[in-house]
Formats: structure tokens, C-alpha cells, sequence
């Protein structure tokens, strides 16, 4: 102990002042003050790990998963094995993982509805998707989902609607009326306000008079 090494010191000192200059007590001497030396330094440092622990446990406290975990891996450093230490960090980590994957979350949810409302309906889904696979009971994403669906739903119908108004416009070209009209139907049965299929079928009728 420190006490022991100081009475050591102490007697080497006395010596010394008898017999000045003796070589077992100078060696003994100079033993006993680096042992001393380590002592206090050791002391040091398990103060500066009790602080850096403590400190950790309050930043964790306070969600600041990053710099608690920081500041229990240097306690680590200082005060070596430490279950609580480990737990903590472990625990921290997990902490920190999560609210990571929240943040990651929020956007992609942002960027999907963003995408969503720039008509990247394939990007969006891929989005949506992706953040459900990261978190399935996550609650903004199944409305956006639906959103996207409903977009895809109606640009399919557009598709459809200019893809028959094209072909009737070919067929009408072409002097097959029935075709033509047909098409023309298929395109207002989709949408029943085509007023560019309500215009087609005009011509087709006055096509065919």
C-alpha cells in the first residue's frame, strides 16, 4: 500500500541522512518513490474513470447516446473491467441504433411523399416499401402506400384513355368507323368526362354521315 511505501521512504530517508551516499538505500529509496508515484497515479486515474462513468450514465440519461457511450469507453480505459460500464454501452448503443433508424425513417417517408407528389410513383413505392421492411408497425407509411397505389391506379387509367383515343383516331383515319367508335367507348366507359372522346366520337359520327 501507499502507507507502506511511505514508511519505507521514510526510513531510507533516515539512513541517508546517517550515512549519506549509501548504494542499498539509494535503490531502495528511489523503489519506493516510483511505487508511491504509481500509486497516486493509479488513484488519478480511477477519479477520472469514476468521472468519465458518471458522466456517461447522466448523458445517457439525457438521450445523448453518442458522447455517454464515448465517455463510458474512456471510463473503460481508465478503470478496466466494468459490467455496468459494459451494460451501459451496449444498451446505449442499441439506444442510439434505434433512434438512428427513426431518424432514417422519417425521411424516407418524407422523401417518398415528396416523390409522390412529383408523379416518381416507382420511387415512392420503392421508398415505402424499403421503410416498411426497416420497421413493419411504422404508421405513416401504409397511408402513403395507399396514396401511391391510388396515383398508380390513375395513371394506368390515363394510360388506358390516351392509349385507346390513340387507336381510334388511327382506326378513324383508316374509314373503320366501328373500330374506331369502339375505341372511342372504351375511352369514355374509363372516363366518362373525356371530353377528348366525346369530341372523337363527334367526328366519327359525322365521319360516317
Amino acid at each position: 500500500s501507499a502507507k507502506r511505501y511511505e514508511d519505507v521512504l521514510a526510513a531510507t530517508n533516515e539512513i541517508l541522512r546517517l550515512e549519506p551516499g549509501q548504494p542499498d538505500a539509494i535503490e531502495l529509496r528511489r523503489e519506493a518513490q516510483a511505487a508511491i508515484d504509481a500509486e497516486k497515479a493509479l488513484q488519478v486515474r480511477q477519479q477520472e474513470g469514476e468521472r468519465e462513468k458518471a458522466l456517461g450514465f447522466k448523458l445517457i440519461a439525457e438521450s445523448t447516446f453518442r458522447e455517454g457511450i464515448l465517455a463510458l469507453q474512456r471510463a473503460g480505459e481508465r478503470l478496466g473491467e466494468d459490467s455496468a460500464i459494459n451494460l451501459g454501452i451496449e444498451e446505449a448503443a442499441e439506444a442510439l441504433r434505434l433512434e438512428e433508424l427513426k431518424k432514417r425513417i422519417q425521411s424516407q417517408i418524407k422523401e417518398a411523399s415528396e416523390l409522390l407528389n412529383r408523379g416518381a410513383l416507382e420511387q415512392a413505392r420503392r421508398l415505402v416499401e424499403n421503410t416498411l421492411e426497416l420497421s413493419p408497425d411504422e404508421e405513416e407509411a401504409p397511408a402513403l402506400l395507399a396514396r401511391i397505389e391510388e396515383a398508380e391506379n390513375a395513371q394506368r387509367r390515363t394510360d388506358e384513355i390516351a392509349s385507346f383515343l390513340s387507336q381510334a383516331s388511327e382506326a378513324l383515319s383508316k374509314q373503320d368507323f366501328e373500330d374506331a367508335a369502339r375505341k372511342a367507348l372504351s375511352a369514355l366507359h374509363l372516363d366518362e368526362n373525356s371530353g377528348d372522346a366525346r369530341e372523337l366520337l363527334d367526328r366519327i359520327e359525322k365521319a360516317r354521315e
